[in-house]
C-alpha cells in the first residue's frame, strides 16, 4: 500500500508568525495529514522502531489521548452530532488543553519521546483552511490553551483526498465506526481539499 508523500513542514509555510519546529528539543513528534493518508499507521511503526532502540516512547492521539477528550471525541466525530464551527474550535481546544495537562507535558517531563496523532495543525487546516476562521487567532488560541508547547518536528502525510477519503471509509466500515469516527469523513471531498 503507498502511504503517500511525507513532508516535514514548518507552520511557518502556512500559517505566517509562528516558527515551530527544531529537531528533538522537548522530544515531541506530531504526525497530520488527510483522512486516510497513513499517518496513524506510519506513528505507530515508529513507536515499535524508536522502542527496539530503547527509547521511552508514549504514543497519543487528538482528540482523545485524555479522559476527558475520550468523552469530547465521541461527540466531535459522531455523524449524529450537529457542531457549529465555533462549538467544534472549543471543543478541540478544550480536548487539547486537557491533553496537554493531563498526558504530554507529564510524559515530556519524565523523559519521554510523544508522538501524537494529529495536534495543532489540524485545527489550522479543518478550523482554519475548512472552516474558514483566522489562522492567527487560531494559533493564539492554540498557544493559550498548550502554553506555547509546539512540536519538535511534524510529518505531513499527503494522498489525493479522494483516495484518503476513500481509505478512511474503508477502514470505518471494517472497524464499524462508519457513524461513531465518520463525522468529518462524510464531508464534502471541497472541505477536504481546503
Amino acid at each position: 500500500m503507498k502511504l503517500g508523500i511525507i513532508r516535514c513542514m514548518q507552520t511557518e509555510d502556512y500559517c505566517p508568525g509562528t516558527t515551530d519546529f527544531a529537531f528533538i528539543r522537548e522530544k515531541k513528534g506530531a504526525f497530520e495529514g488527510v483522512e486516510g493518508a497513513g499517518k496513524s499507521t506510519a506513528l505507530k511503526n515508529m513507536a515499535r522502531e524508536l522502542g527496539q532502540e530503547g527509547v521511552d516512547v508514549l504514543v497519543t492521539r487528538e482528540p482523545g489521548g485524555s479522559g476527558l477528550g475520550k468523552a469530547l471525541r465521541t461527540l466531535l466525530l459522531d455523524c449524529n452530532s450537529r457542531i457549529t464551527p465555533d462549538a467544534e474550535l472549543c471543543l478541540f481546544l478544550a480536548d487539547r488543553a486537557q491533553h496537554v495537562a493531563e498526558i504530554i507535558r507529564p510524559a515530556l517531563a519524565a523523559g519521554k519521546v510523544v508522538l501524537c496523532d494529529r495536534y495543532a495543525d489540524s485545527t489550522y487546516a479543518y478550523q482554519g483552511f475548512a472552516r474558514g476562521m483566522d489562522l492567527r487567532r487560531l494559533r493564539l488560541l492554540n498557544d493559550a490553551v498548550t502554553g506555547g508547547l509546539r512540536p519538535d518536528l511534524t510529518l505531513v502525510f499527503d494522498v489525493p483526498e479522494e483516495e484518503g477519503l476513500a481509505r478512511a471509509k474503508a477502514r470505518n466500515q471494517s472497524e464499524g465506526t462508519e457513524v461513531s469516527e465518520g463525522r468529518f469523513d462524510s464531508e464534502t471531498l471541497k472541505s477536504h481539499a481546503a
